[in-house]
């Protein structure tokens, strides 16, 4: 009886708090609207935040980004050889990796097969870099704000650099606004000075004409409103998303805008939907023709939280996971009991349920009479009959809120199109489960295919599983295969061409191969389990995967990471793929930073290397000894070979050896040399005797004073 009592008092606690039986609340008009005036939005944020305090939820302002990823051929990557589009050059050199041939990703290095372009703190550096005899710096570019990442077009450099409210940039100094009574002109331009009630960070781009190495000139720069996210460029235009927090601050809301030497050239209609959810955000595209200065464009959409990206040649798709309104569970509240509840109760209680819940009474007065029925009927029940009714209750309720969180628990995707600068919304879809990162969308024959991953509770605890989606180019469902490794979570996928390389882990690492070539019903063709897991895949040629991540090792039953391991999977017979080879490198903790952001990892197709940034231990006590790059040959008939490791640093157990300044993040070539990056050097190693470096380039970096002595 006391299991009954307490379903009947939270059944009454729940529907106490419900709108009225029959009145289905609506949540939001699904189609796009737009703000055209500052006092159209402010008005809206305003009542959005009074209808979010009233139902007690409070909006978030969301002012930092940083995807986990992050982290953006309209069909399959490949393994992508270098070219010579961005230089006079005629140089075999290596380009950025990027997720799509066509669409290049910004980095903290680039080059052009004669110089290289690279961030070290606040400072763009450009340097001389082959041949390697005569390699030196010929220009230093202070950056105002916190620089992020850059691109180079041709002779063109193009900088974005994070600039925070309250702050102004001289000259490469940034101060506080209080510091001065008079603002001399800035170095970039001026985020504006808007009400203290409402100061959004702001996103700088410069850019700079580099026909002369030694004195890059700025041609351009602007501010976008927001937060840098990400940016992508195709052709001669680079699209860059920045973003802000949408809330009312008790002013006026300025609509998004795109400054030139600190005067509004551009303001954004914001685009929405009439979406209640905690974190609402401005995300600003702005668009530049790098060869062009002058054409510029700026759309601004007030979506959900975006934290992943993914970009084709021809749309933006930008995902995040879905938040429901607050009226859509007090409706779930109430269709626990009208719906799950009531139905499994004999003919006539139902109908004395139901006839309650329509009446016009007190509803104190209508909850003691449901109380009361309720209670007299599980009271002439045998006691097998209640403890079946309590079973029936269950499984009803288990099975209606696994429903609830898969309706719940669902990533949204938005597509933009893209075409010469310009960005046009077009549609979005919904999918179960999600995105792990950028690596998880593709864009293949006009068609999106998506892996999620699932997570769900019910009363036996946590249930995990993986889903594949492929969506028509209005984002509707084409074909699904869903519940993929029950108790697994996907840790890397990647697609080419209609098939789809997918690793889950929980105790050993399956790799899934599935066919994607029928659109409406996609299957899995093969798998390979092994310890370890990958968290990025590579292609290696049209018949061989790399596959980057941690070993693992089984102990009381449980897995634990160990080394690093990179392994290639034979997949040349889909339906059975092999494990080819395997190197382990280090002991548990050591890491690469490539197993989260795909560009610091390296491979030249025609010399068969790979090659990667590696942050080494030694034994179980996760003690660093090691960091720096490994360089490896790979044949799929011999296995990895170690041609070498390069450091920018030295160890000493008794000191802190592994200072950021030294910590190799990126390697590139340009011919037979070998060039490796770190905040403090770059040096160059001979690609046919690792042994062989011709010469170590000092950047000029500043170390930081920490109160201790750096190493």
């Amino acid at each position: 009886m006391k299991y009954f009592t307490t379903i009947l008092m939270c059944t009454f606690l729940l529907l106490s708090a419900c709108t009225p039986l029959g009145e289905e609340p609506s949540y939001a008009d699904q189609r796009l609207q737009q703000f055209s005036t500052s006092e159209e939005l402010t008005a809206f944020l305003q009542e959005h935040q009074q209808q979010a305090s009233n139902s007690g939820r409070a909006i978030s302002a969301v002012f930092y980004t940083g995807a986990m990823e992050q982290p953006l051929d309209s069909g399959a990557p490949t393994a992508l050889k270098a070219t010579q589009t961005e230089s006079s050059s005629s140089a075999r050199y290596s380009q950025t990796n990027v997720q799509v041939e066509g669409v290049d990703e910004a980095d903290i290095v680039k080059n052009d097969g004669k110089y290289i372009y690279t961030l070290t703190q606040n400072k763009v550096v450009l340097v001389d870099a082959y041949p390697p005899a005569t390699a030196t710096i010929t220009a230093t570019i202070d950056i105002p704000g916190q620089p992020r990442d850059l691109f180079i077009n041709n002779n063109k450099l193009i900088v974005f650099t994070d600039l925070y409210p309250g702050y102004y940039t001289l000259g490469g100094v940034t101060r506080s606004l209080a510091e001065d009574t008079e603002a001399p002109v800035a170095k970039i331009a001026a985020p504006g000075f808007a009400p203290p009630h409402y100061d959004s960070p702001k996103t700088g781009v410069l850019i700079y004409d580099t026909t002369n190495k030694e004195d890059p000139q700025v041609i351009a720069n602007y501010t976008v409103d927001g937060s840098y996210y990400q940016s992508r460029m195709i052709g001669n235009y680079v699209y860059i998303i920045a973003q802000h927090g949408a809330f009312y601050g008790g002013g006026p809301v300025p609509l998004p805008a795109l400054r030139s030497e600190g005067d509004i050239i551009m303001e954004s209609p914001v685009a929405y939907f009439d979406n209640w959810e905690p974190q609402i955000v401005f995300n600003s595209i702005a668009s530049f023709n790098v060869q062009d200065v002058d054409d510029v464009n700026l759309q601004t959409f007030m979506l959900g939280y975006a934290n992943t990206l993914y970009v084709s040649q021809d749309n933006i798709y930008i995902a995040y996971q879905k938040e429901v309104p607050y009226a859509y569970y007090r409706q779930d509240q109430e269709n626990r009991f009208t719906k799950i509840i009531i139905p499994l109760l004999p003919d006539d209680i139902q109908k004395t349920m139901y006839r309650l819940l329509a009446n016009k009474e007190d509803f104190a007065v209508i909850q003691q009479k449901m109380y009361e029925t309720l209670e007299a009927y599980y009271n002439k029940l045998p006691p097998d009959e209640r403890s079946e009714l309590q079973q029936q209750i269950d499984k009803a309720l288990q099975d209606y809120e696994l429903k609830l969180q898969e309706e719940r628990m669902k990533t949204i995707i938005h597509r933009l199109s893209l075409d010469n600068g310009l960005v046009t919304y077009e549609n979005k879809g919904e999918v179960k489960g999600s995105l792990l990162n950028q690596f998880s969308l593709d864009e293949y024959e006009t068609n999106l295919r998506v892996a999620t991953t699932s997570y769900l509770y019910d009363g036996r605890g946590q249930l995990i599983f993986n889903n594949v989606y492929i969506l028509d180019n209005d984002l509707d469902l084409l074909g699904d295969l869903e519940q993929i490794a029950p108790d697994e979570r996907i840790y890397s996928t990647r697609f080419i061409g209609d098939r789809l390389y997918m690793v889950t882990f929980k105790q050993v690492d399956p790799l899934f191969v599935i066919d994607l070539s029928d659109t409406s019903e996609p299957k899995i063709l093969g798998q390979l389990k092994i310890p370890g897991f990958s968290n990025y895949l590579h292609p290696y040629d049209e018949n061989h995967i790399l596959g980057l991540g941690q070993d693992t090792v089984e102990e009381q039953g449980r897995a634990l990471t160990g080394g690093l391991k990179i392994a290639l999977f034979d997949v040349s017979d889909v339906n059975n793929p092999k494990e080819r080879a395997k190197l382990i490198i280090g002991k548990r903790g050591t890491y690469s930073e490539a197993f989260t952001d795909h560009k610091a990892f390296l491979f030249d197709s025609d010399r068969k290397l790979v090659i990667f940034p590696v942050s080494e231990t030694k034994d179980a006590s996760w003690e660093h000894v090691w960091q720096g790059v490994y360089v490896l040959r790979i044949k799929p008939d011999i296995g990895f070979n170690i041609l070498g490791k390069i450091t920018h640093g030295t160890y000493d157990p008794q000191k802190p050896y592994d200072t950021y300044s030294t910590q190799v993040r990126r390697a590139l070539y340009i011919e037979d040399i070998l060039y490796t990056v770190s905040p403090k050097k770059i040096k160059m190693n001979d690609l046919d005797d690792l042994q062989t470096e011709h010469k170590t380039i000092v950047l000029p970096y500043e170390q930081p004073d920490y109160g201790y002595a750096a190493y």
